[in-house]
């Protein structure tokens, strides 16, 4: 926490004595400018010029730029500055402002004629601090009788001493060899009704001979802020109390890229670590679609970066760091998208699960278009920020066909896949996302996998699965893969938790976790080393703790050769004594009770009774051992098929012959009917009792009878 808090960017404006050395704006020029107007200045009328531009353009570092320039060649002015931000009483800025010019010209090196000025100042000051004005166009003219009553000889002289006093002021300031030059910053910070205050008050002593004023503002807040004290015509009333108004250069292409790309250099070097070797280069793309015209001014670039600074942590090898910055671009400087893009993230990326919905993708993209279009256009810059989303969710305008963009990639970290998206939005990987850092250290770190794989949910399992078969293709060095250990990790995971207890949920819409797993292993070998389907094929189906991916290997094995679909198949020498193997880890896990509670049991005593009839009766023992009731066995064996409606449905096997190898029928039937009247007996076993005893098939769920 504390090396994030230290690489924040404070957004510290540049400081007088090191402003040009380290101008990244190229603004030298333009202080040169407002240093050549200063020379409006004389003994009979003072000047004022106003440095004009947003908040966060660099205002007050242009500032110290032109005072860096006037202390050259040992100093062209006296330098006087006021804040009258930080004066934060409306009443009190007229003599604030008067008190730091008087202190400040009493400081200076003309000891004679700047203890005079200041003398004058204090007394023409003195004036204001006996009686508040009213309001009007010079601070001067009047002073409300009330006040002035109570002050005595100021009551008796009333406008005639500050008329006298400003006089005095005048002359003195006529004797002056060097002007005097107020910097006023942060008057865009003020009420408005301050703002109006603070414009009186140079427009009451704008005229001060050898006095200049160098102001900074954002114009179209002080002109607002001057329509809202019914100042008429503000835009033209500036005009008469600013002589000269400069506009701050917009930056250039060049120099905001240079700053971006140094707010990219000071990210720590953990974030700048790729993660998605695809995506090289899509940081230029990010900034020349749409980002980089976002970015008005130094400060957007500061804030956008210390965003990231905050957010990129937590999605780090989850997100690519060009698709965080857009992300927090869209925070900071798109509101309206950004609130849409939280409250309806399928108007942007698709919706996240097909479940049983039949409305098509880009219907669901359609029907948002019309909120897109409106967030859009209520932001700054709503074609850049149009641009911008489109880059990031190519989905949503045919992005492809302008920028060459196909589509958002969820293994290289787009946001534009919706699972990356939702991970965008709740800053963290929830229960049911899938970390692709995660999925790589599995892959890559033998010591790791065990960790890993306890954390995995019902909710991801087959989703993180799916994920270490596309892995691969995103690793540089594939070297790296130990592919023997790393297929052994994959086929052993379909017989634990949670992907046991997913195996059983069933339905449409879920894949079953071993052929999830043979894709993934399928995969991994033909990106690794597409030369060794046949030699992992052996190593899963001997492998002890692979029994579910290897029955589907020997049962694909078995097979006539036309009908085979996949390259993870035993080689003709391999296949009988591989096969006899598989049905000894069988047996042996039977013994260790482990048999029934793996992946796929139904189909384990399938294949060990087509190819190896004489392990049965010892399996069956070894079940029985554990299970009196043989209520598990009966679930797994009689389980024949599944009901979109009401679940599995148990019922004999068409081939009678399997359940035979195991126990005789008549057996089984007899066990069934005295198992039946058990009063600990619950569904769904009851139902798989009753399809043998009568022979018909019946829902597990409910114990109904299932009709063909």
């Amino acid at each position: 926490m504390d090396a994030v808090r230290l690489a924040i960017d404070a957004d510290n404006p540049l400081l007088v004595g090191e402003a040009i050395k380290k101008d990244k704006l190229n603004r030298l020029d333009f202080a040169r400018s407002v240093i050549k107007s200063l020379e409006s200045i004389d003994s009979l009328n003072g000047f004022a010029v106003s440095v004009e531009g947003a908040w966060g353009s660099g205002k007050t570092s242009t500032l110290a730029m032109v005072e860096e320039l006037l202390n050259q060649d040992g100093g062209k002015a006296i330098v006087v500055h006021f804040n009258p931000w930080l004066v934060g009483d409306r009443d009190a800025l007229l003599r604030q402002f008067l008190d730091t010019v008087a202190t400040t010209v009493s400081e200076t090196s003309l000891v004679t004629i700047g203890g005079k000025i200041a003398r004058v100042f204090r007394n023409y000051n003195a004036l204001f601090d006996a009686a508040k004005y009213i309001p009007g166009l010079e601070p001067w003219i009047t002073i409300t009788q009330s006040i002035a009553s109570s002050v005595g000889k100021i009551a008796e002289s009333g406008y005639g001493n500050l008329e006298y006093q400003k006089k005095e002021v005048e002359k003195a300031l006529r004797e002056l060899e060097i002007p005097i030059i107020v910097f006023i910053d942060d008057i865009d910070r003020l009420f408005p009704q301050e703002v109006y205050e603070m414009i009186r008050i140079i427009k009451a002593v704008g005229d001060f001979p050898n006095v200049g004023y160098v102001l900074a503002w954002d114009a179209k807040y002080i002109q607002d802020a001057l329509e809202s004290a019914s100042v008429p015509m503000a835009g033209t009333y500036l005009d008469k109390i600013v002589q000269i108004r400069l506009s701050l250069p917009q930056l250039s292409f060049a120099v905001k890229s240079a700053l971006f790309d140094e707010a990219l250099a000071r990210l720590p070097k953990e974030a700048q670590h790729i993660y998605f070797p695809h995506n090289q280069g899509r940081m230029a793309w990010l900034f020349h679609y749409g980002l980089g015209d976002m970015l008005e001014q130094p400060r957007d670039i500061v804030r956008l970066f210390n965003t990231v600074m905050l957010i990129e942590p937590v999605l780090r090898g989850e997100i690519e760091l060009a698709d965080i910055v857009g992300f927090a671009a869209l925070m900071l400087k798109a509101p309206a998208v950004f609130d849409l893009l939280w409250h309806k993230p399928e108007w942007f990326s698709g919706r996240r699960t097909v479940g049983l919905s039949l409305e098509k993708e880009e219907d669901i993209i359609k029907e948002g278009k019309k909120y897109r279009e409106k967030a859009c256009d209520a932001c700054d810059r709503p074609d850049a920020v149009r641009s911008l989303v489109n880059f990031l969710f190519p989905k949503v305008d045919g992005i492809n066909r302008r920028y060459g963009f196909r589509k958002a990639e969820e293994l290289d970290g787009h946001i534009g896949a919706p699972s990356r998206l939702y991970i965008a939005l709740q800053m963290h990987i929830g229960a049911n996302d899938v970390s692709l850092i995660n999925a790589r250290r599995y892959l890559l770190l033998q010591d790791e996998r065990a960790g890993i794989a306890g954390g995995l949910k019902a909710g991801n399992c087959l989703d993180f699965l799916e994920k270490l078969g596309k892995i691969p293709a995103t690793i540089t060095n594939r070297s790296l893969i130990d592919l023997p250990e790393a297929c052994l990790s994959v086929s052993r995971l379909v017989d634990r938790e949670p992907f046991v207890s997913k195996g059983k949920e069933g339905g449409l819409w879920v894949s079953r976790p071993f052929m999830v797993a043979d894709m993934t292993i399928e995969k991994i070998i033909a990106v690794v080393d597409a030369d060794r389907f046949e030699e992992m094929a052996n190593n899963i189906v001997n492998d002890r703790e692979s029994l579910t991916v290897a029955m589907g290997i020997v049962i694909r094995s078995h097979s006539e050769p036309s009908s085979i679909h996949s390259r993870l198949v035993l080689s003709e020498k391999d296949r009988e004594q591989a096969t006899r193997q598989l049905s000894q880890n069988i047996l042996d896990a039977a013994w260790g009770n482990r048999l029934l509670k793996t992946g796929d049991p139904s189909m384990l005593l399938w294949g060990v009774a087509r190819f190896s009839p004489e392990k049965c009766p010892d399996v069956f023992a070894a079940i029985k051992q554990y299970d009196p009731t043989l209520d598990c066995f009966v679930l797994k064996i009689m389980s024949r098929e599944f009901d979109s409606s009401k679940g599995v449905v148990y019922a004999i096997p068409h081939d009678q012959s399997i359940l035979e190898k195991y126990c005789s029928l008549a057996d089984l039937q007899e066990k069934a009917t005295k198992r039946l009247h058990s009063p600990d007996l619950r569904l769904p076993a009851k139902a798989a009792w009753l399809a043998l005893a009568e022979n018909r098939k019946f829902y597990g769920v409910d114990g109904s009878v299932c009709e063909d």
